[in-house]
């Protein structure tokens, strides 16, 4: 790099409301997961997956949306809906 006079700079991009937010994320999964894996901990990974719909489908106060209605703009339908036939989905 130097016969080509080329000065090589690291840095991270670095943004602390965004990595704040990251945080606040991931402790909230971690509560999820911490009340649904069993003691021996090795369903976590099957866990994931309601732990991560729980966080997207659950209101959050701070936007007064779920994450789930920010991207897609409408409320997710719960499995029990379909079942018993609510209001919201004939809409």
């Amino acid at each position: 790099m130097e016969q080509h006079h080329i000065k090589h700079i690291k840095y991270t991009p670095y943004h602390p409301q965004e990595n704040g937010r990251a945080e606040v994320t991931n402790r909230d999964l971690e509560k999820n997961l911490t009340k649904v894996v069993n003691n021996s901990k090795n369903d976590h990974i099957a866990k994931l997956v309601e732990a991560t719909c729980t966080y997207s489908t659950t209101w959050k106060t701070n936007t007064r949306f779920s994450p789930l209605e920010l991207v897609y703009g409408k409320k997710a339908h719960m499995s029990i809906e379909f079942r018993y036939n609510t209001l919201r989905m004939k809409m």
